[in-house]
């Protein structure tokens, strides 16, 4: 949340609140009693309009204000009252022992403090009853001396994107500035809120396991206050705060110790924010580890009379695998102390963050679904393709903890990679931690795989599930801490069909040069492309296509024609293939690929050339790429061929290659085919000038192949 017009607003919440100055005048005089007696405290309070923490004239009583009263037992403060403002803006804590008290005024359910002065006040009653008190004095608006207060609370988890301690960086480490804009942004399409103390005040005092992820970082949030003339202390103060590493029953869970305070910065976007000059920072902070706390210890400087400053503090919660069965009892964390510069102690009250009803964790309701699909069906043998598995949160308000995968491989295909990485695989059993995902949140899962020989070549897939008729059954179900009260959509399946061609298909000229995904040629009075441009025909133009008796998809004419400058244009965008076999030079199919796959078979020996049209107007104006093709060979072997720089001017294509219309055609590709048999992908990437494509580029992406068998 960005720096908001503060001060304007302030002015509205004053004469909307009437924000107090509180008034603590003497009531009458108290008799003495046997049991040791007892006093009163009588609270006056004010709407402060024009902050001068005086009451003037025209300032009206506060109605309905709400405070607290704290009494200091066995050295800690604990409420011991509370009571609201009649429409003269007083009330009475009545019968009170001697001892140490102080009143905190609240409003909105929440502890806030005044608008002019701390809105908190330490109160001596006399240890004997007949002690005079005099109360006329108290004010909460102490001029003379400086007064610092402090606030600790937790950013909203709703309002922030919930990060791993390794997907974001310490925006300010210990040792630099000190200061920052927090890095922590809202949820997409959530608004503009993000880790913040906030005005009015968004953060909160205590966390609920629904919103929070194990091993995310959690964003805590002091705002200090400051009142008074800074200079004795140098505008410093410092102060220790703990975070506990176990619950209070002892079982074996909280903040990660491994972490510690992961950052601390005075936070420059947050809303709350008053009066900054620009030399407020967070000096230093380190931070020790207990039996049972990280204690954090955090130095601020550059503090000014007027000042309200949002220090934000990241620790990390723990994610303990496997996490503790039965837990009860809460995640303290805790405001311990605070000192000014000149060593002051500042009071902090007794203020906790705890993380509540830990147990629902685990209790809580999260419904869980999972899909899985393959990228095409049937495959051929000894083919590469790749499973898809998507997992989506279907809670509206309630994260998913410890998510995982687990997909079993048809015992017919090998495992190859998958994203994302790393994957613990146990045999045909992989393995996937997701961790927490969010409400609504759908998290997608890669698995390349081959298949093997043995695997049964029926050419039954489909989709899922699985019916035991298929050649290829791939499983995937999905678990999670959290509990899920629909099973039924936990497990999916994904049958693929297999084809493993024993025989070569034979071309079937055709009367007329219609382009077919059986690959045939007819030549007209257009030429084509020919691995031989050079010849010059005998005949007129007018051909007879013949069928050859081999195994090679291919058509030989009666003639080779050349290239004429003027070619036609081609209808499509996609790629073509040509496979020239030796030791006949002869013309062979220039069918234009469809994305589907398409197979080409070759022989040993044979020259296949693939060449394509490229859209090109589509790309950005001036903007250089590099077109690649790349080959996967069997066994995996990526060979890859860089045809240059290209760039476009006014969206008009140059290349060496022929042009038509917005598209460059060429020969992209000649290669003798090798001994190996199988399977040779084709592929083509346009990649960002001076970036070569790697594996991840070709997987999944083939335009055609082409089959090399004896």
């Amino acid at each position: 949340m960005k720096r908001f017009a503060r001060d304007a607003r302030r002015l509205d919440i004053r004469l909307a609140l009437a924000a107090a100055t509180v008034l603590l005048l003497a009531p009458p005089p108290l008799q003495p009693q046997e049991n040791g007696g007892s006093s009163a405290i009588l609270v006056n309070s004010y709407g402060d309009l024009n902050g001068n923490g005086v009451r003037d004239e025209e300032e009206p009583p506060l109605e309905l204000g709400v405070f607290s009263l704290h009494g200091l037992q066995s050295g800690a403060w604990e409420q011991v009252g509370a009571a609201t403002t009649g429409p003269d803006g007083t009330l009475v804590f009545p019968a009170l022992q001697g001892g140490d008290y102080m009143i905190v005024q609240e409003y909105s359910g929440t502890p806030e403090f005044g608008e002019a002065a701390p809105a908190e006040q330490e109160v001596i009653l006399g240890a004997q009853a007949d002690e005079a008190v005099d109360y006329a004095n108290l004010a909460l608006s102490i001029d003379a001396n400086v007064s610092y207060a402090l606030n600790f609370s937790a950013a909203e988890p709703e309002d922030y994107m919930k990060l791993l301690p390794s997907e974001i960086v310490c925006p300010a480490p210990s040792g630099s500035q000190g200061t920052a804009e927090d890095p922590i942004d809202p949820p997409p399409g959530q608004g503009v809120d993000e880790a913040t103390f906030g005005y009015p005040k968004q953060s909160i005092e205590s966390l609920a396991p629904a919103t929070l992820g194990l091993g995310q970082i959690v964003p805590f949030e002091i705002l200090i206050r400051v009142s008074g003339d800074t200079a004795a202390d140098g505008g410093a103060i410092s102060f220790v705060a703990g975070w506990n590493t176990e619950m209070t029953s002892g079982a074996p869970f909280g903040y990660d110790a491994a972490y510690g305070v992961l950052c601390a910065f005075v936070d420059t976007s947050d809303g709350a924010n008053l009066n900054l000059d620009g030399d407020e920072k967070v000096d230093s902070y380190s931070w020790l580890t207990t039996a049972d706390e990280i204690q954090g210890t955090f130095g601020i400087s550059g503090l000014d009379d007027g000042d309200e400053v949002v220090v934000e503090i990241w620790l990390v919660l723990a994610n303990p695998m496997p996490f503790p069965p039965k837990v009860s009892g809460n995640v303290p964390s805790r405001l311990i102390s605070a000192v000014s510069g000149s060593g002051a102690a500042i009071s902090t009250g007794s203020q906790t963050v705890p993380v509540q009803r830990v147990q629902e964790f685990i209790t809580s309701n999260a419904d869980l679904s999972i899909v899985k699909s393959d990228d095409r069906d049937p495959v051929y043998c000894g083919d590469r393709f790749t499973y898809t598995v998507e997992v989506t949160n279907n809670s509206a308000d309630t994260v998913a903890n410890q998510v995982t995968v687990t997909d079993t491989l048809d015992p017919d295909t090998s495992f190859v990679s998958a994203v994302p990485s790393p994957v613990d695989q146990v045999g045909q059993t992989l393995t996937f931690d997701l961790g927490f995902m969010l409400p609504g949140e759908t998290a997608a899962i890669s698995i390349t795989v081959d298949v093997l020989p043995s695997a049964s070549t029926t050419g039954a897939g489909g989709t899922g599930p699985c019916d035991g008729t298929e050649d290829l059954c791939n499983n995937a179900s999905v678990s999670a801490l959290t509990a899920d009260p629909d099973p039924s959509n936990n497990s999916a399946s994904e049958p693929t069909g297999v084809l493993c061609p024993t025989s070569t298909p034979t071309v079937t000229p055709t009367e007329t040069p219609t382009i077919t995904p059986t690959p045939t040629e007819t030549p007209t009075e257009t030429p084509t492309i020919t691995p031989t441009p050079t010849e010059t025909p005998t005949e007129t133009p007018t051909q007879t296509p013949t069928n050859t008796p081999t195994n090679t998809p291919t058509n030989t004419p009666t003639q080779t024609p050349t290239l004429t400058p003027t070619p036609t244009p081609w209808p499509t965008t996609t790629p073509f293939v040509v496979i020239t076999p030796t030791p006949t030079p002869r013309i062979c199919v220039c069918d234009r690929m469809t994305m589907n796959l398409s197979t080409y078979e070759a022989h040993p020996g044979d020259t296949i050339t693939v060449s394509a049209c490229l859209p090109l107007k589509a790309m950005v104006q001036d903007n250089p790429f590099d077109l690649y093709l790349l080959v996967r060979a069997p066994g995996g072997t990526i060979y890859s061929v860089l045809y240059g720089n290209i760039i476009l001017k006014g969206f008009v294509p140059y290349y060496s290659g022929i042009f038509i219309q917005d598209y460059w055609c060429g020969v992209l590709f000649t290669h003798t085919a090798c001994t190996a048999f199988g399977n040779y992908a084709v592929a083509l990437r346009i990649m960002p000038a001076g970036v070569p494509p790697d594996e991840k580029d070709v997987l999944g992406f083939d335009i055609t192949t082409v089959r090399l068998v004896p």
